[in-house]
């Protein structure tokens, strides 16, 4: 899956990490460092601009400047699938802290049942997720379509120690998990890490469904 990695969160709350993975649907993010200016051994005077180095960075998932801005290039997928005119749930919103749950929304009833059910449509889940050091909010669209498969993109957006961040990972197909795997959920204990899943910005493993590809938004 697609991966972005804060080094400073390794130690915090412990999430995968490795920069956005270009070759799995997402690009990676660059950062443009310090430009630096090579001296002339004679006289000491600035000589050609050297060239700006460039680095992943857990910031910049939309980078504005005086140059101009420069856009995800997964935000499309997001704004595809957005568009889509779909019936389904109401939009459930879980809040997390630390990595924990300490909410169980009523929507969630609904988004388990149609998931457990195959029921095509969009199925919307939030999770808004309070840490030591920041805070995000990860949005999931999901568009369940026929035989158990669906097409499901995210956008996060919140901060670190590090600033602020803004990006989105590219429409990925999958496989919805078994229907008995969801039948269980709507009761089970929130501490389930399984039926409450909680993405994040930097490491995607989506237990509600299996074998996922990058195959491009799609509606339904």
């Amino acid at each position: 899956m697609i991966l972005r990695s804060p080094a400073l969160l390794v130690a915090l709350v412990g999430l995968a990490c490795s920069p956005k993975d270009s070759g799995s649907g997402g690009s990676e993010e660059s950062g443009t460092g310090p430009t630096a200016a090579s001296m002339t051994e004679e006289t000491g005077d600035p000589a050609t601009e050297a060239t700006p180095t460039t680095e992943a960075s857990p910031t910049e998932g939309v980078m504005t400047g005086e140059t101009g801005d420069t856009e995800d290039p997964d935000k499309p997928d997001f704004a595809a699938m957005e568009a889509c005119e779909l019936g389904g749930c109401p939009t459930w919103l879980e809040f997390f802290a630390e990595s924990e749950p300490y909410t169980m929304a009523p929507e969630r009833i609904c988004v388990f049942e149609g998931l457990r059910d195959g029921t095509t449509g969009r199925y919307t889940y939030e999770v808004d997720h309070e840490f030591g050091n920041g805070n995000y909010r990860t949005t999931t669209l999901i568009h369940v379509q026929a035989d158990r498969k669906l097409t499901f993109v995210q956008h996060h957006v919140g901060y670190t120690d590090e600033g602020p961040f803004d990006w989105y990972d590219a429409a990925m197909t999958c496989t919805l998990r078994a229907p008995d795997f969801f039948d269980a959920c709507p009761m089970t204990d929130p501490f389930d890490s399984e039926c409450y899943w909680l993405p994040t910005p930097w490491s995607q493993q989506p237990t509600w469904f299996t074998d996922c590809a990058a195959m491009g938004p799609m509606c339904g």
